[in-house]
């Protein structure tokens, strides 16, 4: 056993002996479990509590501190201990490539442009591979692990180093073709994505469900369908998919669920399904993704929803899996928007918080952060506590993704658009004496003792804030200041409410019509804690 080997187990060993303990209790194998009692436990399983799920993609490696598995679990996972991370949902590759044993899938050593995979290598030494070395550490400390399939990663759509030998020896399954790639209105012309209709390519995916559910002891498996949305030729040329399309997506589904239902027999304890998909029914129909049948057939343990884009309120979705007893997650995904400062904003401490917090309001389960990798983000450590959330500082938005990409991988799938544009994306032109109303969330519930609120306006064309009437809820508000690229105002706390706030925005008649509203924000600011007794300095 290699020196950097022995001292990874020792560490992890002495570090994670109590909580493994605790997990262990809690995730005890029934050797009573049989096919009529499966469905409760899974149920009892589902509800258990995941604060915040962490989405890794498995790209581990490229920040590793160094080539050997401490550096590899020290780059996104030590961090997480003791954080509100409850669960790890870990990617292994793109499909058909992974950096876990398969005897069917290839593995996953050189891809992005060249990039050399050298995780693909952990268990060259005698130990776990990637999979099964997150496993070990998330259970070691508490936490669930699922393995996650993206059902059509297509990143090798514009990186021929991504791009399996199966798919160059199989083009016949595949959506599409390189030649054709221009002519694609739909399917994000993502002409290299497997196509579903294709029995080679369902039995593939099933296939690698059981085996992971036979060889890793793994919590549950993820199917994630927003990476990439894309699965028939049909929505590739702009069509919706048809009833056959639908049928043999959920045959696949229905097909992972008894292969690792199989397992859990065999184990003694549930394997969860979770799925992630786009927020409206009708929205994930067309792509061939019959979700309310999965839900209604008891296929799904979990669901998170959002993604590139998100369609409705949250409490759609929320309502959705209540229906059907299925919890479900909140999906805050990277903020993507061009402008870098709105970007950064978004994609702050406050953003998240403002973000989980609106969500968790709705009656989301918990949160699912997806591309967020650093592990000492404060976000892992305060998105998954509503009550503590309430008193922390959070900016509101109207959207920290775009809706746009609807309309990428669906021809025409801003038809199922049930929100208004986020601003950022759809600027409003400010028209001399014109009202444009905006509509801003307020989660908490504010108390004019300890909190200050204020709102800021991104508007470009003006040089005085005195050319703007703002209101909130019907109420004006003076003291308007410019403020390098924004406009401030203080508003009080008893003019806003808990839920939906609508905020009026007009431009003087008399000035010029060139003043165009980019962004609309409400900080929500709290004093800071009480320094505890033991913390302070003594005089």
């Amino acid at each position: 056993m290699c020196k950097a080997l022995k001292s990874y187990l020792v560490r992890e060993l002495l570090f994670g002996c109590v909580v493994a303990g605790m997990f262990a209790i809690a995730h005890a194998e029934s050797p009573q479990l049989t096919a009529e009692t499966l469905p409760a436990a899974r149920r009892e399983a589902a509800a258990r509590k995941r604060r915040v799920i962490m989405n890794n993609d498995g790209n581990d490696s490229r920040t590793a501190p160094s080539k050997d598995r401490a550096g590899f679990l020290q780059s996104r996972s030590v961090p997480l201990a003791g954080s509100q991370v409850d669960a790890i949902f870990y990617c292994t590759g793109i499909w058909g490539t992974f950096t876990h044993k398969s005897a069917t899938a290839e593995l996953r050593v050189g891809s992005d442009q060249g990039y050399q995979e050298w995780a693909a290598h952990l268990a060259d030494d005698g130990g776990p591979d990637a999979l099964g070395t997150i496993v070990d550490f998330g259970h070691r400390h508490g936490m669930e692990v699922s393995w996650s399939l993206r059902m059509n990663d297509t990143h090798d759509a514009g990186d021929p180093t991504m791009m399996s030998a199966w798919k160059k020896a199989n083009p016949e399954c595949l959506a599409g073709k390189w030649e054709d790639r221009g002519t694609y209105c739909g399917g994000g012309k993502r002409w290299s994505a497997v196509n579903y209709t294709h029995p080679l390519v369902r039995d593939r995916t099933v296939g690698w469900f059981g085996e992971v559910a036979e060889n890793y002891d793994v919590d549950g498996v993820e199917l994630d369908f927003f990476r990439h949305p894309v699965f028939f030729a049909s929505t590739l040329h702009g069509r919706d998919a048809t009833t056959e399309e639908c049928e043999a997506m959920s045959s696949v589904v229905r097909r992972i669920r008894a292969a690792i239902d199989a397992q859990a027999l065999r184990r003694g304890r549930p394997v969860l399904l979770a799925i992630r998909v786009p927020d409206s029914a009708g929205y994930c129909r067309a792509l061939g993704l019959d979700v309310e049948q999965w839900l209604k057939e008891g296929l799904v343990d979990l669901m998170t929803v959002s993604g590139y884009f998100r369609l409705n309120p949250w409490q759609v979705s929320v309502e959705l899996g209540r229906k059907y007893g299925v919890p479900v997650y909140a999906g805050l995904s990277e903020s993507r928007f061009r402008d870098n400062e709105i970007r950064a904003l978004r994609q702050s401490a406050a953003g998240y918080r403002g973000r989980a917090a609106e969500a968790w309001a709705a009656g989301a389960a918990g949160m699912y952060t997806f591309n967020l990798f650093n592990p000492k983000s404060p976000v892992f450590r305060e998105i998954g506590d509503p009550v503590a959330l309430a008193s922390m500082d959070k900016v509101m938005t109207t959207g920290a993704r775009s809706v746009s990409g609807a309309r990428s991988w669906m021809h025409d799938g801003l038809r199922f658009l049930n929100r208004p544009y986020p601003l950022p994306e759809r600027p409003r032109k400010l028209s001399p004496g014109r009202t444009e109303k905006v509509v801003l969330p307020v989660s908490d519930r504010l108390d004019a003792d300890k909190v200050t609120v204020t709102a800021a306006l991104r508007v470009t064309g003006i040089e005085d804030a005195a050319v703007l009437t703002v209101s909130v809820n019907g109420k004006t508000l003076e003291g308007g200041k410019m403020k390098d690229k924004w406009v401030e105002y203080p508003v009080a706390v008893g003019d806003l409410r808990q839920g939906d706030n609508r905020i009026a925005v007009v431009l003087d008649a008399g000035q010029k019509a060139n003043a165009e509203l980019l962004d609309l924000l409400l900080w929500i600011r709290y004093p800071p804690a009480p320094q505890s007794a033991k913390s302070k300095t003594p005089h």
